[in-house]
């Protein structure tokens, strides 16, 4: 194994992702993710009556329904991203920062890697014999993000109690 250029350029992603993560903290990271997660989904639960609220304000009812689903999406984000705020204080304040610091360093880390492991599978799975991918294979970084695949797969069947099949295998 030898160290290549795409070595460095993977090493210089993770090492982004990891400074961001640390200068944002874990608290942040984790509020964002839940934040567009409950938005979306409580956006539908509540999208009839914000477009009823809507129309009755002279709103068409497809202009109702799409301004209806944007703004409840927004004021949820804001509500999470304004707990996020007021959690990092918190942290702060109790003299906690630093694991939230280290955490997010930690996840952003973690993040990149996944990433980069679900890309990098989907080129070696385009053309397995080229000799990108064989030097892919071959160098100690991109070889370990790529080998990370499978377990995340195995993960998201855990955490989901679903079986997801692996695109990126042969035998799937």
């Amino acid at each position: 194994m030898y160290f290549s250029g795409w070595d460095t350029f993977f090493l210089i992603i993770l090492l982004v992702f990891t400074i961001k993560g640390f200068l944002r903290g874990l608290i942040w990271e984790i509020f964002r993710i839940l934040g567009i997660i409950l938005s979306y989904l409580f956006s539908f639960q509540i999208n009839p009556f914000s477009m009823k609220v809507l129309e009755f304000f002279g709103f068409s009812p497809a202009m109702a329904k799409l301004f209806g689903f944007v703004l409840t999406f927004l004021i949820i984000f804001v509500l999470v991203i304004t707990a996020s705020y007021l959690t990092k204080k918190f942290f702060r304040a109790i003299k906690l920062g630093w694991i939230d610091k280290a955490g997010g360093a930690l996840f952003g880390l973690l993040k990149s890697a996944v990433i980069m492991s679900v890309l990098l599978s989907f080129v070696v799975s385009i053309s397995p014999s080229s000799s990108f991918t064989r030097q892919l294979l071959s160098s100690p970084v991109s070889s370990r993000i790529i080998a990370m695949n499978p377990y995340i797969y195995e993960m998201l069947n855990k955490i989901t109690s679903k079986s997801f099949s692996n695109p990126f295998l042969k035998n799937g």
